[in-house]
């Protein structure tokens, strides 16, 4: 999804390989899903505590799968990407085994492609974290709010502030500081995937 969203740029064509590890290494099943269980429980650490409704859970839904959509787009649009460059790539990577340089155009072919693919992820985030932070400000109670500034708070080590008020952190209007804990609400537990996941199987236990 957009946290979602990660990197859009051409490297996406490629995935980076870990020197450290064979790329041949096939991780074990209950390793992986060990991790995964461990990161719905990181994610639940923060929903749980917020005892949201039926409804809210509803509500909070839709801009998140917006993203998720959003986000499923700009994939295709990377695969589309690269499965039009496959066949140029194949011949650069079988001419640099011979010690040929791969052709200026093709390196310049994808560097635009992925300045132009960032580009397109940046505002699709950008886009993704305002409509879920607006459903968000709308439909959580004020006991709510408080949660999501206290777990803030924890993890922060102490209050976020916007930047003017940094010197003075004991100034800074608590709507501001609210504010930005619900952003991060946003960025760090709505927009992942999982947590689409998760709170559907919340809400059916209403």
């Amino acid at each position: 999804m957009l946290s979602v969203i990660l990197p859009l740029t051409f490297a996406m064509i490629a995935p980076s390989q870990d020197p450290a590890k064979p790329t041949a290494f096939k991780p074990n099943p209950d390793a992986v899903r060990a991790r995964d269980m461990y990161a719905d429980l990181r994610l639940l650490d923060s929903l749980v505590p917020l005892e949201l409704t039926k409804d809210q859970i509803t509500q909070l839904l839709v801009p998140m799968k917006a993203a998720q959509k959003e986000y499923e787009g700009l994939l295709k649009q990377a695969d589309d990407a690269a499965k039009g460059l496959a066949d140029a790539l194949t011949e650069a990577r079988n001419a640099a085994i011979e010690g040929k340089k791969a052709p200026a155009e093709l390196s310049k072919k994808i560097d635009d492609l992925g300045k132009s693919a960032e580009t397109r992820q940046v505002t699709a985030y950008q886009k993704s974290v305002e409509a879920t932070l607006a459903v968000t400000l709308k439909v959580l109670t004020a006991p709510q709010k408080s949660e999501l500034l206290r777990q803030s708070e924890k993890a922060f080590g102490g209050k976020r502030v916007p930047k003017a008020f940094q010197n003075n952190p004991e100034k800074a209007p608590k709507d501001q500081v609210e504010a930005l804990a619900l952003i991060e609400f946003v960025k760090g537990v709505l927009l992942i995937d999982r947590t689409i996941i998760l709170l559907e199987a919340m809400a059916e236990k209403k």
